[in-house]
C-alpha cells in the first residue's frame, strides 16, 4: 500500500481517518469511562445501603431510647447525609434537644419537653424516609410503633438496682443484713428446721 502525500485527501480519506481516530480513542478510553460509571454506581449503592441501613435502626428503635444502635445510627448521620439540609437540620434540631438538661420527672415542664422530643426524632425519622422515597405519615410513625411495657419495667428496674449496687460499693448507702432466725415472721420455708 503506498501512500501518495502529493494527491489531496478526499472526503472518504477524512471519513476514514475520523473513524481510525475514533476508533482508537474508545479502544483506549472506552474501558477507562465504563469502570468509572461502574465506580460511580457502586458508590452510590453503597451510600444508599448505609442509608437505609440508619434509617431502620432509626425505626427499629424508635421507642428504645436508651439502644446503643441508636445512638450509633443517629451518630452517623451526619456523614452519611451530609449535604442533605433537611435531615441535617432536622437532626441538628434533634441532637439540641437531646443535650439540653433533661427536667426531673416530676417538674411541670417535663411532659412538653418529652413531647417536644418526640416531636422532633419523629420530624428527623419523615426527614430520612422522604430522602430514601418513603413516604410515611409523620404521625403514623409514632402511632404505628410498638414497644412491650416489660422493657421499659426491667430497663427501669435495672437502672435501680443498678444505683442501689453503686450506692452501696462507694459506701453511701449501708448493706443491711437481717437474722431472720429470732424473728419468726421473716423466716420462710425455703429453708429445713435446724436440727
Amino acid at each position: 500500500m503506498n501512500f501518495d502525500f502529493q494527491q489531496p485527501l478526499t472526503i472518504a480519506d477524512l471519513i476514514n481517518a475520523a473513524v481510525l481516530i475514533a476508533t482508537i480513542a474508545a479502544i483506549i478510553f472506552g474501558p477507562i469511562f465504563a469502570l468509572r460509571i461502574s465506580r460511580k454506581q457502586q458508590y452510590l449503592a453503597e451510600k444508599r445501603r448505609r442509608q437505609l441501613e440508619i434509617f431502620t435502626t432509626l425505626i427499629r428503635t424508635r421507642r428504645a431510647e436508651l439502644s446503643p444502635d441508636r445512638v450509633m445510627a443517629l451518630n452517623s448521620i451526619p456523614v452519611e447525609f451530609y449535604n442533605i439540609e433537611k435531615i441535617t437540620t432536622a437532626h441538628e434540631n434533634y441532637v439540641k434537644q437531646l443535650n439540653a438538661n433533661f427536667p426531673a420527672p416530676d417538674a411541670p415542664n417535663a411532659d412538653v419537653f418529652h413531647k417536644e422530643l418526640s416531636d422532633l426524632m419523629y420530624d428527623l425519622l419523615y426527614a430520612v424516609g422522604r430522602h430514601l422515597d418513603f413516604h410515611f405519615d409523620k404521625r403514623d410513625l409514632e402511632k404505628f410503633s410498638y414497644s412491650p411495657m416489660g422493657w421499659s419495667n426491667d430497663e427501669s428496674e435495672q437502672r435501680k438496682l443498678r444505683r442501689a449496687l453503686l450506692d452501696i460499693m462507694t459506701g453511701s448507702r449501708p448493706l443491711t443484713v437481717t437474722n431472720v432466725e429470732n424473728q419468726p415472721h421473716l423466716r420462710s420455708d425455703k429453708f429445713p428446721p435446724k436440727p
